[in-house]
This record gives structure tokens, C-alpha cells and sequence, in this order.
């Protein structure tokens, strides 16, 4: 990356490369702020300077991929107020519609990640005697395949997945469960949307930002409430094609080419400085 670039666009988990760089030509993109909510004591505050702080003030513009993530960023670091931007990412190559006869006896539930926030074991809970199968993509820990096999649900489950692999999963599922209880984006709901297959999701931020109609919002702390979502997206079709088609048009704001015009029009305003 070089310093003397017109515009030099941090986009990776990366943030002090902007200690080396020109201020007033750096673009520093946010895609979440989960690690340093994590971290305590020492590393916490290293963290927070070195990959925030920092960088954050070396920028001309920061981008956040959701208005949860921006709202996050501006309670911890006021200052950036004036130069953040809401730019979400967009739908990776090769998710398209593939129609799919859905299978409302077995339905085949897809489940991407399973640490902690992924919120598995709660999905787990719901799912006791569906009937289902669910497809968990991730590593699973002992704890979370007894539960799985405690609550009797039949599983599978696939780790170091291809990108090919990842589509193939959206296009054989019936449902796509995202019930995340933190996340900066929530890319598998804008996935499974242009795949054409419904969506149960949290009705947390940044989650329901992301969806907006196109997807069956569910309170992800309770599981009671995530089983209603699963039940009436399985025995009502009407409901569920309804999801599906506003999960289509959704889908369109994240389009590559939506996305990029958005960054040519803030680099654009920077030059123009």
C-alpha cells in the first residue's frame, strides 16, 4: 500500500497501517466492534488504541457497514461524529435465486457459526422435536454436539468449508437461521435472500437492519419465541413466500455495483477537498 496513493481504503482488520499513511487520503472501513467489547485490562486498552483511537483520528473517513455498527462506534469515539459514513457491504459473487420445492415434513434448516453469539444452544432448544434437520456450519464443541444429541436433533456438520461449499449449503437449505446476538453486518441474511430461501432471524440490531421485511424476526433470548418463527415459517406458505419475495427486493441495496458507487462518491468528495 502506498502513503503517496490518491486515496488509500483500510478495509481489513488492519487499522494501524493508517499510523503510516497520509490522514487526509485515508479511508477506514468498521466492520464491527466485537473484539474490543471482549477484551479487559491491558490488552483492552492496547487494543483500543491501536486499532481504533489511533487510526480513527488518522482517517479523513470512516465507513461503518450498518447504522448499529456506526451508532456503536460513535458512543465510544464522539470525535468521529462528523466523518462517519454508512456504507453496508454487499452480496458476494455467486449467490443467486435457486428455486427449491420446500420441504414442509423435514425441512433442512441452515445454521452458519456456531461461537457463543451465533447463539447455537438456544437454536438447539427450539428445535427439540421439529422434525427437522439442521445443517451447522462451523466447529462444533463437545458441549454443543451432547446438547445437540441430548435434544435428539438429527445434525450435520461442516468445517473449512469452500466458498462453493458455502453456496451449495444455501441452495440445499430450506430455512436459513441467523438468531446472532451481536454482529457489525449479518451477511447470511442478505445470502440466503438472494439464494430465494427464508429467513428466521434476531430482531436485534444490526440483524433487523439488514433484513428489513424480508425475513421472520424473532427474539433471539427466547426460545419459546424463536420456535413460533420457525413453526410459521414452515406451515405457512403464504407467509413464508412473502419473506422470500421481500427478501429479493432487500437484497438489491447490497448490490456490488450500489455499493461501489457509494465509495466513488466519497472518494470523489475527498479529492475534491
Amino acid at each position: 500500500m502506498s502513503s503517496k496513493a490518491d486515496i488509500n481504503h483500510i478495509a481489513g482488520d488492519i487499522h494501524y497501517v493508517a499510523l503510516g499513511l497520509t490522514g487526509r487520503s485515508t479511508v477506514l472501513t468498521i466492520h464491527d466492534l466485537n473484539h474490543i467489547e471482549k477484551l479487559s485490562g491491558f490488552r483492552a486498552a492496547l487494543y483500543r488504541w491501536l486499532y481504533f483511537n489511533w487510526p480513527l483520528k488518522r482517517s479523513a473517513a470512516i465507513t461503518a457497514v450498518s447504522k448499529c455498527t456506526r451508532d456503536r462506534l460513535v458512543g465510544m469515539f464522539p470525535f468521529i461524529a462528523a466523518k462517519i459514513h454508512v456504507i453496508p457491504d454487499c452480496l458476494p459473487a455467486g449467490f443467486e435465486p435457486k428455486p427449491k420445492r420446500f420441504d414442509a415434513t423435514r425441512p433442512r434448516i441452515l445454521q452458519i457459526g456456531t461461537s457463543p453469539h451465533k447463539n447455537l444452544e438456544r437454536l438447539a432448544e427450539a428445535l427439540h422435536g421439529c422434525g427437522c434437520v439442521l445443517h451447522v456450519i462451523g466447529p462444533l464443541s463437545e458441549a454443543q454436539r451432547l446438547l445437540l444429541r441430548r435434544l435428539q436433533i438429527d445434525y450435520e456438520n461442516a468445517c473449512e468449508v469452500s466458498d462453493a461449499d458455502i453456496v451449495k449449503a444455501y441452495e440445499e437449505a430450506d430455512v436459513v437461521t441467523f438468531l446472532s446476538l451481536s454482529e457489525g453486518f449479518g451477511m447470511p441474511i442478505i445470502e440466503a435472500q438472494a439464494t430465494r430461501r427464508v429467513v428466521v432471524a434476531s430482531d436485534l440490531p444490526p440483524m433487523n437492519e439488514v433484513a428489513d421485511r424480508g425475513a421472520c424476526l424473532v427474539d433471539a433470548y427466547n426460545v419459546t419465541d424463536i420456535r413460533r418463527g420457525i413453526d410459521r415459517v414452515i406451515k405457512d406458505e403464504a407467509y413464508r413466500c412473502k419473506l422470500i419475495e421481500d427478501g429479493v427486493e432487500n437484497v438489491r441495496r447490497f448490490s456490488p455495483s450500489l455499493v461501489a458507487a457509494r465509495y466513488v462518491e466519497l472518494y470523489s468528495s475527498l479529492l475534491a477537498r
